[in-house]
């Protein structure tokens, strides 16, 4: 299968312009950005540092990374389905990566962006968080949201249920992570997602002042991001041969 660099750019470019057009996307993380600058300021200099301030960026994060991620790419790709766009893009000569590619950069380098200002806004500095885990840690978890949000669509037939669904993963995987210091039990079932690990990389880097990588920890990762990568992937391919099929029956 070969990938042109020419389709992925023109897919980049009418997704992101799309984006930008639709202000309900662009606000999720704007808000994460905001979130973590009214925090910062109730809580005044406690948020500067320990774990107050891991708190605050943990909550920013979260909220960037599963709610703006799953939001982002669910709902358009749903669009696309209802009013049958995606039809047409399977029928052409784009090729299922070319496709996810393409319409995952606007979402993947928005967060990105967000990621970093988020360490900005919360007071705390990069001497206090290792940049190279930050960025390897949110990188895997936010392709793994993007992904999450395709694999929601890809079961939606129009996008208001696509909204609906992406409510039970949001939950899920953004608030619960925050609440599990008041349950042991919970605590153990979060840190085997992949937002609880980010979370707990969070705390611990700027909390505790280290974290420490370990099998478990990033097998978990990679078995989130390999699971929600493969479905969307084998569903497009899937649709697209069917629907050729059919068209050579008639």
């Amino acid at each position: 299968m070969t990938i042109s660099i020419k389709k992925i750019n023109a897919i980049f470019l009418m997704r992101l312009e799309l984006t930008f057009k639709n202000i309900s996307l662009i606000m999720m993380p704007v808000f994460a950005i905001v979130y973590v600058m009214v925090f910062n300021s109730i809580m005044n200099n406690l948020a500067k540092g320990g774990p107050s301030g891991a708190w605050v960026l943990s909550l920013g994060v979260l909220c960037n990374i599963v709610l703006s991620c799953i939001f982002m790419s669910s709902t358009p790709l749903a669009e696309e389905k209802e009013k049958h766009t995606l039809n047409v893009l399977r029928n052409s000569s784009v090729n299922g990566i070319e496709y996810f590619i393409g319409s995952m950069l606007p979402a993947f380098l928005i967060t990105v962006i967000t990621n970093i200002l988020l360490v900005i806004v919360s007071g705390l500095s990069w001497k206090q968080i290792p940049i190279g885990g930050y960025l390897v840690m949110t990188l895997i978890s936010t392709v793994t949201s993007i992904m999450i949000g395709y694999t929601i669509s890809v079961f939606s037939s129009s996008k208001s249920k696509a909204g609906i669904l992406s409510l039970i993963p949001m939950f899920f995987l953004a608030c619960l992570p925050i609440f599990k210091v008041f349950n042991q039990t919970l605590a153990k079932f979060i840190d085997y997602t992949y937002s609880g690990i980010m979370a707990n990389f969070i705390t611990e880097s700027v909390g505790l002042g280290h974290y420490q990588w370990n099998v478990k920890d990033c097998s978990i990762l990679l078995i989130w991001l390999i699971v929600f990568v493969t479905i969307p992937l084998l569903t497009y391919k899937y649709k697209n041969i069917r629907g050729n099929q059919n068209e050579k029956d008639n």
